[in-house]
């Protein structure tokens, strides 16, 4: 159970908090931080260093914190979306640029020589021109502004997207760990199923070797054992394959050096209290996934607005200066200063098709993210009820359990003595079997669904009582 409580304490670490406001229906995108509060590199969260954590794979037997801790370090999914937030903040200060000016410096210099055959000269002339041009937009209804906010939505939501991949990796790392431990755990099982057939063949074997018992029966027992050991093997290849899918998830490769401490529940257990509502109300709020949906919402009207904006003139102030020098000591200055509106009237439609495009995104973004409401929704209460279910089953599991393990103790007792037949023994036997599968199977659902239930739900908040 500490592993399940780690587990869902680091989900909530690394869940984000919005700075957009709560959906309504209007849409109204959060305004973007002022000059001193622009996002940069150094707001996202920092990402390990390669090759730290992973030194510890082969060292010692990993809990799942440390297993966690290398997946963060090395899965390239994480990496992946961690350029993608450079690329976002690049981007946004690309878009603020267009709120400085243009400075152009230009330098020419050139030779001319001239020739007059009828009088019989020769004319050389040096020319020297550096030159200078400013160019600042001062006004553009807008649209400027429109494409920076834009940019910082877009910004948001890569944000928001690589908190989800690292809520992501941690529940893929979760998932394969407590799978991990049930294919270690169904082994142990087998084990015991084994030593439980070996010690009836041998019951067998005697008494068939001092004529009480005869051959049929003897072969009866001699397959269940085989059987049993069948079922060992089966097992023992089911761990290695939870093993590498461990170590896909860790971005590491897998070997027999990849070796964990098995998590184990505790004897009392108790349900989550929280009403499902109350879970789905609250990560409509506070998933990543739904922040940056709705942050591209506000990128997408942002950019309607920019494009709408196009349609508009703009105020541009020009400044030029140049000076040529003859040589000699001859030289002429020259200088503008300008203020124009210019406006493109004609463009063959394009900036109206442009507008027309950014609208239709838009509305893709909003029904997007209706969409993304209806599958957390859909999500928690699922998760929710086979969570209850799984904890239902463990219950069970483990009084079943209980009960075929007494039973088989009677039953075996019994056969010893002469008291019961071997049908009654095999029977008991694998009823024991079963419920010790079950048992394996019920805690690795429960581990798995608490799990699952946490990161649909994208933040530990909704379990508090």
């Amino acid at each position: 159970m500490k592993s399940i409580f780690f587990a869902i304490s680091a989900l909530f670490l690394v869940s984000c908090k919005s700075v957009l406001p709560v959906r309504d229906s209007s849409f109204k995108p959060a305004p973007p931080l002022g000059h001193s509060q622009q996002p940069g590199v150094q707001s996202m969260p920092a990402i390990p260093i390669r090759g730290r954590a992973v030194e510890l794979v082969g060292k010692s037997d990993l809990d799942l914190s440390a297993l966690v801790n290398i997946a963060f370090e090395n899965n390239p999914e994480t990496r992946r979306l961690w350029h993608l937030c450079r690329a976002a903040d690049a981007q946004g200060k690309r878009a603020q640029s267009v709120f400085f000016p243009t400075v152009n410096v230009s330098a020419a210099a050139s030779r001319v020589r001239t020739e007059n055959p009828g009088m019989d000269a020769v004319c050389s002339t040096v020319y020297a021109c550096p030159a200078a041009e400013l160019n600042y937009v001062l006004f553009t209804f807008g649209a400027s502004t429109a494409n920076a906010r834009a940019a910082y939505q877009n910004l948001q939501a890569a944000n928001f997207q690589y908190n989800r991949a690292l809520q992501t990796v941690l529940y893929q790392v979760q998932r394969c760990y407590f799978e991990l431990s049930a294919a270690l755990a169904a082994a142990d099982a087998k084990e015991a199923d084994l030593k439980d057939a070996t010690e009836t063949f041998k019951v067998g074997e005697a008494r068939l070797m001092t004529g009480l018992g005869d051959r049929q029966t003897f072969l009866r027992v001699k397959a269940n054992m085989l059987q049993a050991q069948y079922a060992l093997e089966a097992s023992r290849a089911a761990v290695e394959v939870k093993r590498a899918a461990l170590a896909r998830v860790m971005g590491v490769r897998v070997s027999e050096d990849l070796r964990i401490i098995a998590g184990k529940l505790p004897e009392k257990l108790s349900p989550l209290d929280g009403e499902v509502q109350r879970m789905i109300s609250r990560a409509l709020q506070v998933r990543p996934d739904l922040l940056a949906a709705r942050a591209a919402v506000a990128a997408m009207e942002y950019g309607e607005r920019a494009a709408r904006a196009d349609l508009l003139p703009k105020v541009v102030l020009s400044a030029s200066g140049a000076m040529t020098d003859y040589g000699h000591g001859a030289n002429t200055q020259s200088g503008n200063v300008s203020l124009a509106l210019v406006w493109d009237v004609f463009d063959g439609n394009n900036r109206h098709y442009k507008l027309l495009e950014q609208r239709e995104r838009r509305r893709a973004a909003v029904a997007a993210y209706r969409s993304a409401e209806l599958e957390v929704a859909g999500d928690i209460w699922s998760q929710y009820h086979g969570y209850r279910s799984a904890f239902q089953r463990l219950q069970a599991a483990r009084e079943m359990l209980d009960a075929a393990t007494e039973a088989f103790h009677a039953v075996d007792t019994s056969y010893r003595n002469g008291l019961s037949g071997l049908s009654d023994l095999l029977h008991a036997q694998g009823a024991l079997a079963t419920a010790r599968a079950s048992l394996v199977a019920a805690e690795s659902d429960f581990s798995v669904s608490l799990a699952g239930l946490a990161y649909v739900a994208g933040t530990i908040e909704p379990f508090a009582k």
